[in-house]
């Protein structure tokens, strides 16, 4: 029995196209999930939040993976203070 790609060789016969099976939503959210390629989630956003001593850290990410907290500048955390509460 003679393979598709020496079929191809000797014969010029075309190699059939391989049916794809279907895939759920669900299957490839996971399957991204895996690969790193988020469509969900905060993905490249930048997600800042004020803590109970009222400082603004961001949330790190990698790969859209929770990966640490970020503590702000002295001078940043005027600005988000400032963008947080405009009539401050």
């Amino acid at each position: 029995m003679s393979s598709d790609l020496e079929n191809l060789i000797l014969h010029g016969t075309p190699i059939p196209a391989r049916r794809r099976e279907p895939v759920s939503s669900k299957q490839r959210y996971w399957h991204m999930h895996d690969e790193g390629q988020h469509r969900f989630g905060i993905g490249r956003r930048r997600v800042y939040y004020r803590d109970t001593e009222g400082r603004y850290e961001e949330l790190a990410t990698r790969k859209g993976r929770f990966a640490g907290i970020r503590p702000r500048t002295a001078s940043e955390q005027v600005s988000l203070a400032a963008a947080a509460d405009p009539d401050r």
